[in-house]
């Protein structure tokens, strides 16, 4: 972790995430990230969760990070087309096996 997001922002993640709950951890983690990433450069960061067969727990996270305003607008067309719900028009930026064949038995 010291390496990913330097010594301080480590350390001081550490102190935050003991206090909290998995998923406010995981959120904690994913904003950390996105702001290291912002620290070295990318412009544009765009975090999509994968969730389990269940839709209960999270199984990995695929962050894209870009300095290229073309390429996050690819990106992010396609992470919202593979997103597995959305709300209001919006997509989730998550894939959810159970809910994804909700959706696709639905059409």
């Amino acid at each position: 972790m010291d390496v990913l997001f330097g010594q301080e922002r480590a350390d001081s993640l550490r102190t935050k995430l003991s206090p909290l709950s998995p998923g406010e951890r995981e959120t904690t983690i994913v904003e950390e990230l996105t702001q290291a990433l912002k620290g070295l450069g990318a412009q544009y960061v765009l975090p999509f969760c994968f969730k389990n067969g269940g839709g209960k727990r999270t199984s990995h996270h695929l962050i894209f990070a870009t300095k290229d305003p073309l390429g996050y607008g690819i990106m992010k067309e396609i992470m919202a087309k593979y997103s597995s719900e959305e709300h209001q028009g919006v997509p989730s930026f998550e894939y959810c096996p159970a809910s994804a064949i909700h959706r696709f038995c639905l059409s």
